[in-house]
């Protein structure tokens, strides 16, 4: 590799660390910034909610190798033996779901489309396998506290509408439409670019402080890039 590809991958390291800092610091302000508002209250758009888990009707989800009831997991399998160890080594499958779930506060209870948000998950393990591969998994239990920022939708209950068809053999059959019994609240991805979709596992106090340790880690590690490219070309034009 030549000088001006040692120097585009420092310039590419520095610039990805620096902005995945900027990123922390913009979710940081509007975590700040937007009231965590009561579900049964909450207006429609950007809102904050936060509430304990529930999983939807139907099959629930359990957590790959732990077999613990959950609402949310990302499963993931690494190479053994990588040469960075195996907490740096890159996984080569990664399984993340995005079935909907349910939280509830006091007031009421939504739904939660996961689908493109970032989630930060408390519940984790790593595990060898016989495989020649190790697993790791982090989850959202049921009745798990979790902290949401997102874009708040209501659907409205529409009146049944009964549809009587005949058959050929001359009986009638009524085919019924109708949206929803009751209002259903929905928080998903935001309608408007730029705005944040996070799911985090925790209160927001704790949030913030994991939010702003990240921020920290990548002003440093920038830092250490930016103070270690003209050693690095020194050395080499030595």
């Amino acid at each position: 590799m030549g000088i001006i590809g040692i120097q585009l991958g420092f310039l590419f390291i520095g610039v990805l660390l620096l902005w995945r800092a900027l990123d922390r610091v913009r979710l940081i302000r509007k975590l700040q910034d937007t009231p965590t508002a009561k579900i049964g209250s909450a207006p429609q758009g950007f809102v904050q909610v936060a509430g304990l888990t529930q999983a939807l009707d139907g099959p629930g989800l359990r957590v790959p190798g732990v077999q613990v009831p959950c609402v949310w997991y990302r499963y993931q399998r690494h190479e053994e033996g990588g040469a960075g160890g195996e907490e740096e080594a890159t996984p080569f499958s990664v399984q993340q779901t995005t079935r909907r779930f349910r939280i509830a506060d006091r007031s009421g209870e939504c739904v939660i489309e996961p689908n493109g948000a970032e989630v930060e998950a408390k519940k984790h393990r790593r595990w060898h396998g016989s495989d020649g591969v190790y697993h790791e998994v982090y989850w959202i239990g049921v009745g798990e506290h979790i902290n949401v920022i997102g874009w708040m939708k209501t659907l409205h209950p529409m009146p049944v509408v009964v549809d009587d068809m005949q058959r050929a053999d001359g009986s009638v059959t009524g085919q019924r439409y109708g949206q929803l019994s009751g209002e259903e609240h929905i928080v998903g991805k935001p309608v408007q670019n730029g705005l944040p979709f996070y799911i985090g596992a925790s209160h927001e106090p704790y949030l913030l402080n994991r939010l702003r340790r990240e921020r920290g880690g990548y002003l440093l590690g920038a830092f250490i890039v930016g103070a270690m490219f003209p050693l690095v070309i020194a050395f080499i034009n030595r």
